[in-house]
């Protein structure tokens, strides 16, 4: 089993983009990881500039959850990169206020 990035509206694990759609400007992002390993977030604006880190630490095997709290940014889309061990994952998220 791999480590997945969880879109929570539409339940999908598959390791690809997903987009994340909430009306508040703070998310949670839930992570699985089956073994212990090296978990790197960040938040990127569309210029590439990093905004946000939500998590740069070891983390033993288990489900987790992340909140992202977008209050102090502006409207625009953003993208989370994640790295959880050797698999990377890009999301998009579009932050209406």
């Amino acid at each position: 089993m791999s480590p997945t990035l969880y879109d929570r509206s539409s339940g999908s694990n598959q390791g690809t983009c997903h987009e994340l759609r909430n009306p508040e400007p703070t998310t949670i992002i839930p992570i699985s990881l089956p073994k212990a390993a090296h978990v790197r977030v960040v938040v990127y604006n569309v210029v590439g500039q990093q905004v946000a880190t939500l998590a740069n630490r070891e983390f033993q095997a288990g489900t987790f959850q992340l909140r992202f709290n977008a209050d102090q940014l502006a409207s625009g889309v953003y993208f989370i990169r994640a790295r959880l061990g050797e698999k990377l994952f890009t999301t998009r998220v579009t932050l209406i206020k």
